[in-house]
């Protein structure tokens, strides 16, 4: 009787499972989605300034409403792009060095999409100082035009030096430019400079300015070397004359200076009103008057005198 008991709930128990087992299979089945179909989406990254293709570029594709990331590839060398992806709505991203990151919003994709994408280039830039090749200059006009003659000049890119002589020309695309360099006393300059995308290029600019040049010696013809300082009120110019008696003093600007001559043991010279226009070149020479005077002091009987004054004065030069 025992045995009959077990044999009847063990074919229980498997009724039940058989019963079971295929409802929960179907009941698993049913909560499984259908995938959306794949589609293909390809284009061409081009740049803003002549439309040429851009090769390594990556291209991001985000889900519109949530903004979470969902795919991305690169361009090649002819700027072109392709990947698979499911049909939907995409915020779509493009970026390359030397551009800006370029963003199209909800973007609807379906079979065969083809999404083509202009990116836009990070402009250079120029900085750079003037100085007379001794002293900055500040208030000086700095600005930029194309060497090619077959581009047209960028019109606004233009500055004034500041402290330091320093200036800056900003949002410069790409290319050959002549800095044209203008300051109240000076001749007008050229530089060249090349501007690289998304780089800052540097150049030291020293204008010339006028110079002054001229022979110093003293009252019998002999060079000397002597010291000579240059000086319109506001800016000084030192430097010593040679053995041969020579010296030159450049980098002046237009206006009145003054000259001084000095070395120890002869009258210092001086010229005070000395016009020096833009550009020129000219000439003072400079004369010192100097040497030692010796002698003894006597009464009128021949007899020496001790500590007595002798003051020397100059007249008739």
């Amino acid at each position: 009787m025992r045995h009959r008991k077990i044999a009847l709930l063990l074919a229980l128990i498997i009724l039940v499972q058989l019963i079971w087992m295929p409802q929960a299979s179907m009941s698993s089945d049913s909560r499984i989605l259908p995938l959306a179909s794949p589609i293909y989406v390809n284009g061409t990254v081009t740049n803003n300034t002549g439309g040429a293709p851009v090769g390594g570029a990556n291209i991001t594709f985000f889900n519109a409403s949530t903004g979470a990331y969902l795919a991305s590839t690169v361009t090649n060398d002819a700027g072109f792009y392709n990947i698979t992806l499911g049909s939907g709505t995409y915020n779509i991203s493009a970026k390359a060095q030397d551009y800006y990151t370029t963003w199209i919003r909800n973007v609807s994709l379906g079979a065969n999409a083809r999404q083509d994408l202009v990116i836009f280039e990070i402009p250079g830039r120029i900085e750079g100082t003037v100085d007379d090749s001794v002293h900055p200059l500040s208030g000086v006009v700095v600005n930029i035009t194309y060497v090619p003659v077959n581009k047209t000049a960028q019109e606004g890119l233009n500055g004034i030096t500041g402290a330091g002589g320093h200036f800056t020309l900003e949002n410069i695309t790409a290319g050959s430019y002549t800095l044209e360099i203008t300051a109240a006393g000076y001749p007008a300059e050229q530089r060249s400079i090349s501007v690289v995308w998304n780089t800052t290029s540097t150049i030291g600019i020293h204008l010339a300015g006028a110079t002054m040049r001229g022979t110093v010696k003293d009252d019998r013809g002999s060079p000397l070397s002597a010291a000579v300082s240059v000086d319109n009120g506001s800016a000084w110019f030192n430097t010593t004359s040679g053995t041969d008696g020579i010296y030159s003093v450049s980098g002046l600007r237009a206006g009145q200076y003054n000259i001084t001559v000095t070395k120890s043991g002869y009258v210092s010279y001086e010229n005070l009103s000395l016009s020096v226009a833009a550009g020129e070149t000219i000439w003072e020479n400079g004369t010192l008057f100097g040497g030692k005077l010796a002698g003894n002091v006597t009464d009128n009987a021949g007899r020496k005198i001790g500590d007595a004054s002798v003051r020397l004065t100059k007249s008739g030069i």
